[in-house]
Order: C-alpha cells, then structure tokens, then sequence
C-alpha cells in the first residue's frame, strides 16, 4: 500500500458524517512524469450543530500527499 485516507471530526458527540464529493475521484498526470496523482475530495461534518461541513480536497502522487482544507456555507431557509 502506497497511501491511505484518513479523516475525522473532532469535538462531536452526536453524529459524525464523512461523505466523498461526487465526481471528485480523479487520476491525472499532469506534470507529464508517467507518475498519477491521485485527487479526492470529501466533507466532514457533525450533525449535532450548526457548524459548517469541512471540505479537503488531497492529491497524491506516490506517497506525496498534497492537502487543500476549508468550510462549506450554510443555507439558512
């Protein structure tokens, strides 16, 4: 095994939620080194609050991990 993916809320006490963005499993070479990068992205989130979902988005290339961290919006009705 070259990598693995590891995600998780902290401070939750009621319900955890991870869910992969659809479409986002990607596999590219875009610096053209015959060498994949590997690219995901998911949401975190506790249902327990009001707090926004955490969106990451990674990229591997071999056991390279590049990491991409921020906040959704929340919708108010």
């Amino acid at each position: 095994m070259v990598w693995q993916l590891h995600g998780m809320v902290t401070d939750c006490k009621i319900d955890m939620v991870a869910n992969f963005v659809p479409g986002s499993i990607t596999i590219t070479d875009l610096d053209k080194n015959w060498k994949s990068e590997v690219w995901v992205a998911y949401r975190l989130r506790c249902r327990g609050d009001v707090s926004p979902n955490e969106l990451k988005i990674i990229m591997h290339e071999g056991a390279t991990k590049y990491a991409q961290r921020g906040i959704g919006k929340l919708r108010l009705a």
